[in-house]
């Protein structure tokens, strides 16, 4: 409602009759402004005819759905929900077939920066593991070809969120439970 300040503040249930007839009018009159606002720029771009015959039947049943609800089947819910999920997964797996995105996230610094908490040193140039504030400081289960880097590979990636997975396992930590 327009005359309504701090929304969540408001006890909706139990709001006075009076508080809320006034709300309706001002929101009433508001939106009878903007109607009539919007009807003369439809017409001049010749679009009305769209916003009468689809757009008005439309937000009739939006109307509907918003009052009533909608039924919805868990079960096709749950499988469109696998068959995204897995259709993702085969999408970004995908991007690993690219050579140009192989050496983007073999040799990535931010990756190693964030997952590993490692800066490059420019004199020995090699990275070393920092006590810093930013990054998680997880230990590099792998290093790259060069045996120097810190691995950041689609392998390397999948062996630390296996062993996140375990910790929050062993701490009781996951949100499902």
């Amino acid at each position: 409602m327009l005359t309504v300040e701090n929304a969540e503040d408001i006890d909706w249930i139990n709001i006075p009759l009076s508080k809320c007839a006034l709300g309706n009018c001002w929101d009433t009159y508001f939106t009878l402004r903007l109607f009539e606002t919007l009807q003369d720029k439809l017409s001049k771009l010749n679009v009305d005819k769209v916003c009468e015959h689809i757009m008005v039947p439309a937000m009739n049943m939006f109307t509907r759905m918003e009052l009533k609800g909608m039924l919805i089947s868990t079960e096709i819910l749950e499988k469109l929900g696998k068959e995204i999920l897995h259709k993702k997964t085969e999408f970004e797996d995908s991007f690993y077939s690219f050579n140009a995105i192989k050496k983007t996230f073999s040799i990535d610094k931010d990756i190693v920066k964030i997952l590993y908490s490692c800066e490059w040193d420019k004199t020995t140039k090699t990275w070393e593991q920092k006590q810093n504030e930013y990054g998680f400081g997880l230990y590099p289960p792998d290093r790259t070809e060069k045996g120097s880097d810190p691995s950041t590979s689609a392998e390397t990636l999948e062996t630390i969120l296996r062993q996140v997975q375990e910790e929050i396992d062993e701490r009781d930590l996951d949100e499902k439970k």
